[in-house]
Formats: structure tokens, C-alpha cells, sequence
């Protein structure tokens, strides 16, 4: 687990950082990119170095935390968390939500305020798509990342 954190969570927060504002912490389009002594780019003649992805690596990521699944008993993974604050520090700010799966009672766990407490799923109404013919229109009119649907896969077939 030690270099999980800071090698997913570091990307995955470039990802973040640049998409949720381009100008001052992305590096905007790639087309008049200038590379700046191997360290850095600078939009044309601007000289600035820009410090996060061009636009178009982040423009179909949507800023979301990153969430990792352990598979392993919660008071192991527990032990490992205090012993390396620097990785705990990932996880109980929340820059990484952390979920543990037990893999004997598959009873899953979030690390939440310090501690891992059991996680029950809000009920929650989802679209049920059972043909072929709905599903196409259906993903014809979102343009965004798809919602999380039900699909009947007997039916699909």
C-alpha cells in the first residue's frame, strides 16, 4: 500500500487540479506548447511555464477523488495506516477515499474521521434498460459520462 498513495493519488490529483481550473494550474491547449528546458511548457511566446495537463488529456476525466479497495481485514489495514502517517495523511484528509473489503464476511469498510466504519449503500432508484432498441436512445442523449444504469443482460443478448 506504501507507494499506492502518493503514485495514484498524485496523478490522479493532476488529473483534478487541471481540470477544475485550466488557466492557473492546467497548461491549457497543446497546440502552441513550447517545451521549457525539459522541466516544463509554456504557451507560445507567453513564457510562463504551465504547470498542469493540456486540455486535451483532462477534457474526458471528470474531477473526481480516487477511491481505493483494499481486500483485507480492516484492523491490518488499520496497523499499516499508523504506522506511515505520510501515507495515512492520503486517506484521513481525503485526497484518496480508502474502502476496505473483508475477504471472509465481504463486509465492506470506509475510512472515515480516523477509524473504519461499515458502509451501507443508500437505496436508490436506477434506470432499467432491457432491449437494445431503449438502450440507444437512452445513451444517445447523454453527452456526458454515462449515469450507472441497470441492464438486463438475458435480454440484451
Amino acid at each position: 500500500m506504501r507507494p499506492l498513495a502518493p503514485v495514484c493519488g498524485g496523478i490522479n490529483l493532476e488529473y483534478f487540479f487541471s481540470r477544475v481550473d485550466t488557466q492557473k494550474l492546467g497548461a491549457g491547449s497543446k497546440l502552441p506548447h513550447n517545451v521549457m528546458g525539459l522541466f516544463g511548457v509554456a504557451n507560445g511566446i507567453e513564457g510562463d511555464l504551465r504547470p498542469g495537463l493540456p486540455h486535451q488529456m483532462i477534457e474526458m476525466h471528470d474531477p473526481l477523488r480516487l477511491l481505493m479497495v483494499v481486500e483485507h481485514s480492516p484492523e491490518v489495514v488499520m496497523k499499516i495506516l499508523q504506522n506511515d502517517k505520510s501515507m495515512r495523511d492520503w486517506y484521513a484528509l481525503e485526497w484518496i477515499h480508502l474502502v476496505v473489503l473483508h475477504p471472509e464476511t465481504r463486509q465492506i469498510y470506509r475510512f472515515q474521521e480516523g477509524i473504519f466504519l461499515p458502509y451501507q449503500p443508500t437505496p436508490a432508484h436506477l434506470p432499467h434498460v432491457t432491449t437494445v432498441e431503449k438502450l440507444e436512445p437512452w445513451l444517445a442523449r447523454n453527452s456526458d459520462n454515462a449515469p450507472i444504469i441497470i441492464l438486463d443482460k438475458n435480454e440484451l443478448a
